[in-house]
């Protein structure tokens, strides 16, 4: 009787640890134990102050251990090598040499931001990390002059599409900024930004990383539809009031919604619109909301559906959940692995248990990482928008997860996808690192995806959309979004 007593206590006491692990494995998950670092900064391998040595001292031990950072932790290093034809050991030396005569932190600043550029990654970023740095390098070119105008390149041409009430500039094309012709200004700010940015009123940072001498105000020359021109002035010296006007308030231009969770309408003829601008907030909360949706146009015995999500910069994989609504069978949409670093050993301890517990494996763990597994998609229950056309729409900032679900519909035909580009990106589970300054922090991606099939490596990867759309500017002028017209058209 006393060996059973203590038989059952030992398999309660296994049983309570056992539930413990996973329960701290689950947190995990969700608060940032080694698993969602998203938010954190990894500072765990700064031993030594270097605060007391002088700026350029500062500036080449910290390009130097930018440099060796991607190189050994970076999971698509080698692959960006290959597939860009770019010499990185050659092109560090070439930026070191810059990096030796940087005299300011503006400097510095710029020539990291280009350096970064080569990889061509939108998960990869280089930031400053104290108000310090970042009041020496933008100076004037604070947060409320960035946001006094947004712009979009309509049939290529920059037109302001929101701008402060008092310009009165909406709809007005972009000539020059102070004599500088504006495509020139583009042209230099995009090689300093990640491919996905939106640029938009961030574009006066061109005159805080170019110039050594910031202007005391700007001359924005712009025409209108008639060609008639005038020229607005942002004084660096004037306190501006954030009060936006918008050209549309209904075009999807990535603004204007709420908040991140889904949201849907119905459009004429009874097409269900839904529109899903993030995949960053709570998982639960977006596909609690978008079952919400589903469960309305259900109701309303909608004729067709458009999911809507242009400018979709990703997040979490809720996508998975939402695909599940448009397949009745399971289907695999992409294999991933990470590489096991030392740094990703250190920071993410708990995520290859994690994976094996959550994914099933495709293939076996190769020297340096880890196994392979597969993300699987499960039919949802309600099944109501399999029983419709669906239109899916998607354009050049439509990014991350969001270009998973993108590309899942075109793998397996969950709907018509209507786009102006499609590239898939591979390199997920940004992770951000402090240089050893800690002036500045570098993010980049230590997530590797292969397409379901292993044919081909999703990183950079362009597929062609079902149908090409772009904004024509007739259509902005009369307030009409082409996409969605083009989708109506389908559906009616």
């Amino acid at each position: 009787m006393r060996g059973k007593k203590k038989l059952i206590i030992f398999l309660s006491s296994v049983l309570i640890i056992a539930i413990l692990v996973l329960l701290f494995i689950t947190l995990a998950m969700d608060r940032g134990y080694g698993i969602n670092q998203r938010e954190a900064v990894y500072l765990n391998h700064l031993e030594e102050d270097i605060s007391s040595l002088s700026k350029q001292e500062q500036f080449i031990i910290d390009f130097d251990f930018l440099y060796k950072e991607l190189k050994e932790n970076y999971i698509l290093f080698d692959y960006k090598q290959e597939a860009l034809e770019l010499n990185l050991e050659d092109e560090y030396q070439k930026y070191k040499e810059q990096v030796v005569n940087a005299v300011n932190d503006r400097q510095f600043y710029r020539i990291c931001l280009q350096f970064i550029g080569l990889f061509k990654d939108g998960h990869m970023n280089f930031n400053t990390s104290n108000y310090d740095t970042r009041y020496a390098i933008r100076s004037k070119i604070n947060t409320d002059y960035t946001q006094l105008f947004d712009y979009k390149v309509i049939e290529g041409r920059p037109i302001i599409i929101a701008a402060q009430k008092s310009f009165d500039i909406v709809g007005w094309e972009i000539i020059s900024l102070n004599g500088i012709p504006f495509t020139e200004v583009e042209s230099n700010i995009k090689k300093v930004m990640n491919p996905q940015s939106q640029i938009n009123g961030e574009i006066l940072s061109y005159f805080s990383l170019f110039y050594e001498t910031i202007p005391d105000q700007v001359d924005i020359l712009l025409k209108n539809k008639e060609g008639a021109q005038k020229t607005v002035t942002i004084d660096f010296q004037k306190k501006y009031t954030i009060d936006k006007e918008k050209g549309s308030e209904n075009i999807n231009f990535g603004y204007y919604h709420e908040n991140d969770l889904p949201s849907y309408n119905i459009l004429d003829k009874n097409i269900g619109y839904i529109l899903i601008p993030s995949f960053a907030t709570s998982p639960k909360d977006i596909i609690r909301q978008f079952e919400k949706i589903v469960l309305k146009l259900e109701e309303a015995d909608v004729n067709g559906v458009i999911i809507d999500l242009r400018y979709n910069g990703g997040g979490n994989e809720s996508f998975r959940d939402i695909l599940g609504y448009l397949t009745d069978n399971e289907i695999d949409i992409c294999n991933f692995r990470y590489k096991k670093t030392e740094r990703f050993m250190d920071i993410y301890y708990f995520r290859t248990i994690a994976e094996s517990q959550r994914h099933t494996k495709s293939r076996d763990a190769e020297e340096g990482y880890s196994p392979w597994w597969t993300w699987r998609i499960l039919p949802n229950d309600n099944q109501y928008l399999n029983t419709l056309p669906v239109v899916i729409l998607s354009n050049e900032y439509t990014y991350s997860s969001s270009d998973s679900f993108i590309s899942a519909c075109l793998e397996y035909d969950l709907g018509t996808v209507i786009s102006n580009r499609v590239v898939l990106s591979g390199g997920g589970l940004p992770t951000t690192v402090s240089l050893p300054s800690k002036n500045y922090q570098v993010s980049y991606g230590m997530w590797e995806g292969w397409s379901s099939d292993f044919s081909y490596q999703t990183e950079g990867k362009v597929m062609e959309p079902d149908l090409l759309a772009f904004q024509s500017l007739d259509d902005y002028y009369k307030d009409i979004d082409t996409f969605v017209e083009k989708a109506l058209e389908i559906l009616k």
